[in-house]
């Protein structure tokens, strides 16, 4: 399911989609994951993109705290050279863009970085697909709320 942008009451409106699911019997698939697309324009600097990318090369820690799914096949780490790239002093964020898009980064990553590096076409968005999949419209938000709360922080 993919829902229009959300922009507040994110359990309400997601239960407001999800419940008529559930009540039809739908179930979520054995290899699902939850994908929030966050505003990519936050992450478009040095010391934002570093945060995202450090932050996501936790990548162990994160899967224990948000609980992913280890039978979602569409996800893994973040190249070792982009990890590595970023701890690098870097005048600028073209700087910084144009060298990171020379790495090996895909949007089957735990975190998708191809359209704010703008490598891949479609929506202004940072993707991350590492959360577990449910058809609770609470749970995940709280996720999502919990995600949010740590890349803020981390900036």
């Amino acid at each position: 399911m993919v829902t229009p942008p959300l922009t507040g009451d994110h359990a309400e409106r997601l239960e407001e989609l999800l419940a008529p699911a559930r009540d039809l019997g739908f179930s979520v698939p054995l290899e699902a994951a939850v994908h929030v697309n966050l505003d990519a324009g936050p992450f478009r600097d040095v010391g934002g993109f570093r945060r995202v990318v450090e932050f996501f090369a936790g990548r162990e820690e994160l899967h224990r705290r948000f609980g992913t799914n280890p039978n979602c096949r569409r996800l893994g780490p973040l190249p070792a050279d982009l990890v590595d790239l970023v701890q690098r002093r870097w005048p600028d964020w073209d700087s910084l863009r144009a060298a990171a898009a020379r790495t090996a980064v895909t949007k089957y990553a735990d975190v998708d970085v191809t359209r704010v590096l703008g490598v891949r076409p479609g929506p202004d968005v940072l993707e991350v697909r590492l959360l577990p999949g449910s058809a609770d419209g609470v749970a995940i938000a709280r996720q999502a709320a919990q995600l949010w709360g740590s890349l803020r922080s981390t900036r």
